[in-house]
C-alpha cells in the first residue's frame, strides 16, 4: 500500500535525470478544476472534459488549438467528469447529470444509469478487455455488458457509501482505495444492457488521498495527489516539475497518448505534456537549478561525461556523470577565481595524458592526473597560466587537443592563436595566423588528414595544413557571421555552423574546398546554429535558439526536438556524442540526453486525414475530426477544379509534419516534402 510516508521515502531516493513535463500554451484551453478529465481516444485525439463542457485538441492546424464541442446539456450536465471509447468511434461521457453517449457522427443521447431520485454523478468510466463498461458513481460502481444496447434505465441496488476507487484500466481488475473492500467473487453481467452494482464495505477513508494512479506503457506507475506527481518504476520514484518549476498547483488528471506519452491537466496552470521520446533531462546539480550548460566533454582517460554548468545564484560547477546523477567535482581553485570566463563548447578538458585543463577569466588552470575524477575537487592546481606565460590573453575562450596531443587555445582579448606544445612543454604564439583580421578563433576541428580547421569570430575559416594557414570565406560559399561550431562527420565532411546558418564541404581535403549552404525547414538554421553533433548512424544534430533538429544527410529528412519532447530548453548551447553513443544537448536550463536507439527514433508516421474539400468552389461536408476516405465523389458538369485540405495527426505535439502528394495514374513520383497542407487540382476532366 502506498502511503504518504512510503512516497516520501521514494522521493528521497529520487535522482535526476527525470523527463520533464513541458507546459503547453494552447489557444482556447479551458481552466481545469478538481474532477475534470483528459482522455486520448483510439484515434489519438485528445479530449478535455471540464465544468465548461467538452473540448477537443485540434492538431489539424499548426499551432494546435483547443476547440469547444457542442453538447445539448443544461449547465449542470455540461460538467464532463469522465470519458471512455465505445469501440466504434464514439465516446461515453460521464457528467454530473449521468451518462451520455456521443456517436462517431456527433449525435448525443443520454443513457440513464441509476433509478430516479438517486445521485447520478459519474466519477469515472472504463472499458475492460471484454467490452464491458465500468461506471464509478457516488452511488456505487456499475458494470454494463454491451453498453450500446442500453435504451432504458438500469436497475440499481441501494447504497449509502461512496466508492473509494477509480475504475480500472481496460483489461485490469477494478482498483479500490486502500481501506475499501470488494465482495468476492464479483458476478459480472452477461445480458446486453444489464448492469451489476458493486459496493464496498463501510470503513474509514484512506489517510493519504491519492487522486489517481495510471499504469504507463513501459509498466511505470504514475501516482498523483493534488500537489504531487510521482513516476514509480524499478529504479525508484521521480518527482516531476512543470517547465522550470516544481509543482505548486493542484494536479487534476493524467491521460496516456498513443505513443506512451502523458498528458497532465492542472488547476489553473493549463495543460502539460511529457513525450516518451528518448529524451531525458538533468535539471539540477547538488540541489541547485537551473543549469546553464556551457560545455560537455568526454574524459579521454576515464571515459565518463564531464559537464560545465552555471547555476542560479552560485558559481559555475564542473560535474561528472555517475550513472543517473551529476556529481560536483569542481576544484577549489576554480571557485576561488574572481572571473570564470564566458567561453562555451570547447573549454574544460581532461586530456589524453589524464591532465585537467580548466579555462577561467584569469588564465588557464592545469591539474595533474588524479586517482579518480572525484579527487579533482580537493586537488591543487599544477599551474595557472596567464599572458605572462605565453597566452595571447587571460580570458580563455576555447581549448582543443589535436591528434598529436598539442593544445590550441584562443582568447577573446586577442585575435592571436596560441599552441601548447606537449613535446616542448611550453606555449607558442603562431605568428603566421596573425595575418587574419577576422577576429578571435571561436571553434576548432581536425579532419582525417590531420588538417586543423579554425572558425573565426567575424566569420570565415582558417585551415592549418602543415605549418601553413589558408583563409576561406564567402567566396568559397561560407555564410557571414560568427562561426560557433565545427564538425567533421564519419564520412570526412566538414559541417560549419554559425550565426548565418549551416554550410558543408564534402571534400575539405581539397586544395580549394567548396562550401554549400544546407537548407533548413522554415529557415530555422538561418537564425543561428550554436552546436553540432553526429550520432552513430551518421545523423547530424543541429542546435540553435529554437530547439534541436536531427538531419538525415542522405535524404534531407529533419526531425525536430523541443521542450514539448522533453528538451530542457529550446535555447541550446552545446551538443556532444559520448563514448556510449548517446547525444547530449546543453541548454540554458538544463542538460538533455537523447538515447539515439530509444523512443525518439520510433515515432509512428502521421495519420493523414482530409480536413476540407471543395468541388468547383463549393464546400463539401467533412467531419471536424477529419476523414481518411471520401467516397462517391463525382465532379458535377462544368466543375473542373478540386481543392483538398489535409493534415497529419501525430502523438508528438511538436511534430514538424511535412507532406508528399501524388495523383495516382498521373504522377510517377511523389512530390518533394513540404509543410503545405492544401492541394489544388485544376483542369480535371
Amino acid at each position: 500500500m502506498l502511503t504518504r510516508r512510503s512516497l516520501s521515502r521514494l522521493a528521497a531516493r529520487a535522482t535526476n535525470p527525470a523527463p520533464a513535463f513541458a507546459r503547453v500554451a494552447l489557444e482556447g484551453s479551458p481552466e481545469l478544476g478538481l474532477g475534470d478529465e483528459l482522455h486520448v481516444d483510439t484515434a489519438g485525439e485528445l479530449w478535455i472534459g471540464s465544468h465548461l463542457g467538452l473540448h477537443r485538441l485540434d492538431r489539424q492546424v499548426d499551432p494546435p488549438v483547443v476547440r469547444p464541442v457542442a453538447l445539448p446539456f443544461d449547465d449542470e450536465a455540461r460538467w464532463v467528469t469522465a470519458m471512455a471509447d465505445d469501440g466504434v468511434g464514439g465516446l461515453w461521457l460521464g457528467t454530473y447529470r449521468g451518462l451520455f453517449h456521443r456517436s462517431a457522427s456527433s449525435v448525443v443521447h443520454r443513457q440513464a444509469v441509476a433509478s430516479s431520485g438517486v445521485d447520478d454523478r459519474i466519477l469515472d468510466l472504463a472499458i475492460d478487455a471484454t467490452g464491458r463498461l465500468w461506471i464509478a458513481t457516488a452511488f456505487g460502481a456499475f458494470v454494463v455488458a454491451e453498453p450500446l444496447a442500453m435504451f432504458s434505465e438500469l436497475a440499481a441496488a441501494s447504497s449509502s457509501m461512496p466508492l473509494a476507487a477509480r475504475a480500472s484500466e481496460p483489461g485490469a481488475p477494478l482498483m479500490a482505495g486502500a481501506d475499501s473492500e470488494l465482495p468476492a467473487p464479483v458476478v459480472l453481467p452477461s445480458s446486453p444492457g444489464a448492469a451489476v452494482l458493486i459496493r464496498h464495505s463501510p470503513g474509514p477513508l484512506p489517510r493519504f488521498w491519492m487522486n489517481g494512479i495510471l499504469r504507463a506503457d513501459d509498466d511505470a506507475i504514475w501516482a498523483w495527489s493534488s500537489s504531487t506527481l510521482f513516476r514509480i518504476d524499478a529504479n525508484g520514484s521521480r518527482r516531476f516539475g512543470v517547465g522550470d518549476e516544481r509543482f505548486e498547483l493542484p494536479i487534476v488528471t493524467l491521460a496516456k497518448d498513443r505513443a506512451g506519452g502523458i498528458w497532465l491537466g492542472t488547476d489553473g496552470a493549463g495543460l502539460a505534456h511529457w513525450a516518451r521520446s528518448g529524451l531525458t533531462s538533468f535539471e539540477e546539480i547538488d540541489g541547485a537549478r537551473p543549469i546553464a550548460v556551457s560545455a560537455i566533454r568526454d574524459s579521454a582517460v576515464i571515459g565518463e561525461l564531464l559537464v560545465m554548468a552555471g547555476l542560479k545564484d552560485r558559481p559555475a560547477m564542473l560535474a561528472l556523470r555517475r550513472g543517473g546523477e551529476l556529481l560536483d567535482i569542481t576544484p577549489r581553485a576554480f571557485h576561488e577565481s574572481a572571473k570564470q570566463g564566458w567561453g562555451w563548447g570547447q573549454t574544460t578538458h581532461n586530456d589524453s595524458a589524464g591532465e585537467w585543463w580548466i579555462p577561467t577569466g584569469e588564465g588557464l588552470l592545469r591539474f595533474a592526473p588524479t586517482p579518480s575524477p572525484e579527487a579533482l575537487s580537493a586537488a591543487e592546481p599544477k599551474a595557472l597560466y596567464t599572458s605572462r606565460d605565453g597566452l595571447a590573453g587571460d580570458d580563455v575562450f576555447r581549448l582543443f587537443e589535436d591528434s598529436r596531443g598539442d593544445l590550441w587555445i584562443s582568447t577573446l582579448s586577442s585575435t592571436s592563436l596560441t599552441r601548447w606544445s606537449r613535446d616542448r612543454e611550453r606555449f607558442e604564439a603562431i605568428p603566421s595566423f596573425d595575418g587574419y583580421v577576422r577576429g578571435a578563433p571561436t571553434a576548432f576541428a581536425e579532419d582525417p588528414a590531420g588538417d586543423l580547421w579554425i572558425g573565426l569570430y567575424l566569420g570565415g575559416l582558417a585551415r592549418k595544413r602543415g605549418e601553413t594557414f589558408r583563409f576561406f570565406g564567402a567566396h568559397e560559399g561560407l555564410l557571414e557571421g560568427l562561426i560557433s561550431a565545427l564538425l567533421v562527420d564519419g564520412r570526412g565532411r566538414l559541417w560549419v555552423g554559425g550565426f548565418g546558418g549551416l554550410t558543408r564541404s564534402d571534400d575539405p581535403r581539397a586544395e580549394a574546398p567548396v562550401f554549400r549552404k544546407v537548407a533548413s525547414p522554415e529557415g530555422r538554421w538561418a537564425a543561428g546554429v550554436r552546436c553540432l553533433a553526429e550520432d552513430a548512424e551518421g545523423r547530424i544534430y543541429i542546435g540553435g535558439d529554437l530547439g534541436v533538429d536531427r538531419l538525415e544527410p542522405e535524404t534531407g529528412s529533419v526531425t525536430r526536438f523541443t521542450t514539448a519532447d522533453g528538451l530542457a530548453s529550446n535555447l541550446t548551447s552545446v551538443a556532444h556524442r559520448d563514448a556510449r553513443g548517446d547525444v547530449w544537448i546543453g541548454t540554458n536550463r538544463g542538460l538533455t540526453r537523447l538515447d539515439t536507439d530509444g523512443g525518439a527514433n520510433a515515432a509512428a508516421p502521421p495519420r493523414v486525414r482530409l480536413v476540407s474539400l471543395q468541388v468547383g468552389g463549393e464546400a463539401r461536408p467533412i467531419s471536424a475530426l477529419g476523414e481518411v476516405d471520401v467516397r462517391d465523389l463525382v465532379l458535377p458538369a462544368g466543375s473542373r477544379r478540386l481543392d483538398v485540405g489535409f493534415s497529419g495527426l501525430t502523438d508528438a505535439l511538436s511534430a514538424n509534419v511535412r507532406f508528399q502528394v501524388r495523383l495516382r495514374g498521373v504522377d510517377e513520383e511523389w512530390s518533394a516534402p513540404s509543410g503545405e497542407r492544401r492541394l489544388t487540382l485544376a483542369g480535371l476532366a
